[in-house]
């Protein structure tokens, strides 16, 4: 039986001696060697142990190299995470600071409304001196009302409601035609070219009026309104006016009391 043993030592292979028969010799690859039919010298025994040293002081090198890295990485993971966190404080404190000073500083609002139209619409209103009337009117919003209103001389008279839940108490600048013009003019008069702050005011941006063209009356009026997207706002701002129709005024039947009377 031949025996062949390959050691490394310093990073060099060396292919030691073989016996062709083993029997009788004793092999120690850790003890002394004094026995010169022994293959492995005290030498060459101690190159052994220190290139074995030398690979697990290399390994533990590559393990503290690489936990070291780890360990980098996830610092440097947490500086990140703590440079985001106070990025994201700082663009939230900018928002708050922008909103303030939209509280402070009030910009001018300009109302979109077609001001042509209306005021010629409302003069040939004028000019046809209609006095007595009546007009089923709409109101949609966070109050309602529908009914039909009846004018008389130019001034109401009365309403039929649709639901006894309608009253026309609140809507009584829609209670004639003069007031519904004078109701859409005051609208407009009071937001136009006013200072208004987008962070707490509530305020008209547009006012959109379709007419009659022959009776020349509003059809629909609709308010568009600026507020702030967490402020719930509660108001009427969708009117529709239908069914307008001449009426002849009521007369009182006065009868003579007889002449026997007493007054």
């Amino acid at each position: 039986m031949q025996l062949a043993l390959t050691l490394t030592a310093d990073g060099a292979e060396e292919q030691l001696p073989s016996n062709k028969s083993a029997a009788g010799h004793t092999l120690e690859l850790f003890g002394n060697f004094s026995s010169p039919n022994n293959f492995l010298t005290e030498q060459q025994n101690t190159q052994y142990f220190a290139g074995l040293e030398r690979q697990r002081e290399a390994k533990v090198r590559r393990t503290f190299a690489s936990t070291e890295l780890s360990n980098k990485s996830s610092m440097l993971f947490m500086k990140e995470k703590q440079y985001m966190k106070k990025v994201i404080v700082l663009l939230a404190s900018i928002s708050l600071v922008v909103v303030s000073c939209e509280s402070l500083f009030p910009h001018q609002v300009q109302v979109k409304f077609d001001s042509t139209s209306f005021y010629e619409q409302r003069s040939l209103w004028k000019e046809s001196e209609m006095m007595n009337y009546h007009y089923d009117l709409t109101a949609r919003g966070f109050i309602g009302y529908q009914g039909t209103i009846f004018v008389e001389n130019g001034m109401f008279k009365s309403d039929i409601s649709q639901s006894t839940d309608d009253r026309i108490e609140g809507f009584l600048d829609y209670s004639t035609i003069d007031e519904i013009y004078a109701t859409i003019e005051r609208s407009f008069l009071k937001y136009h070219n006013t200072k208004q702050s987008k962070g707490r005011d509530v305020y008209y941006t547009e006012i959109v009026v379709e007419y009659d063209p022959i009776n020349h009356i509003p059809t629909k009026i609709i308010y568009k309104y600026h507020s702030h997207p967490n402020l719930a706002v509660d108001g009427t701002f969708h009117y529709e006016i239908n069914a307008f129709a001449k009426r002849e005024p009521s007369l009182r039947t006065f009868t003579s009391p007889p002449k026997n009377a007493t007054l």
